[in-house]
């Protein structure tokens, strides 16, 4: 099941400049929402994929593109052709609206992805995981139907995840990989 993640970059801004972080946003918001109605739709083309989740991605001097959304999915080997047809024609409906630019598309070893994200041994788990997130995210981001604070979601639902799994009452920091952070006791 796992042996193949597809992963489509979809370039949501081509600016290399700046990350535009609304045309990542609203893409999510809005293709996320028709795609996830579509897997839970049994007559859908599209119900066949599984563990569908998105990251954002902002990284020009690698990708030589501007924003873009990493599309991530599984879906069973005789199925894959007319989901991936489905898939391409509701890319290139937004490519016709200018909400896309360009399209890449890949897969990798599902296993080994897993195992880097330290999941190796039980990569369901961490799929169902980034796929119910995703699902969150795509309502969350819905305005019109809640008011959402992102910033004491972040804050919050992160110390609940961590509270949990260390056991630990402190805050949780991310920082940007690039940034060089030095701890002190004070």
């Amino acid at each position: 099941m796992f042996e193949k993640l597809y992963r489509w970059a979809i370039e949501v801004d081509p600016n290399q400049e700046s990350c535009n972080l609304e045309a990542q946003r609203s893409f999510i918001r809005d293709f996320g929402k028709s795609l996830y109605q579509s897997v839970d739709d049994k007559s859908s083309p599209l119900h066949s994929l599984q563990y569908v989740y998105f990251t954002r991605i902002f990284h020009p001097q690698r990708d030589k593109k501007g924003a873009y959304v990493r599309l991530h999915f599984f879906v069973e080997k005789e199925l894959s052709r007319p989901t991936e047809d489905e898939l391409d024609k509701r890319l290139n409906e937004l490519k016709s609206q200018s909400k896309v630019f360009t399209i890449e598309k890949g897969s990798t070893d599902g296993i080994k992805e897993a195992d880097l994200k330290g999941a190796k041994d039980f990569p369901e788990l961490y799929y169902s995981y980034v796929h119910h997130i995703s699902r969150m995210a795509v309502k969350l981001f819905n305005k019109e139907e809640i008011e959402v604070n992102t910033d004491t979601i972040l804050w919050t639902w992160a110390h609940n995840l961590f509270n949990l799994l260390r056991g630990f009452q402190v805050p949780v920091l991310e920082f940007d990989p690039a940034t060089v952070v030095r701890s002190y006791r004070i």
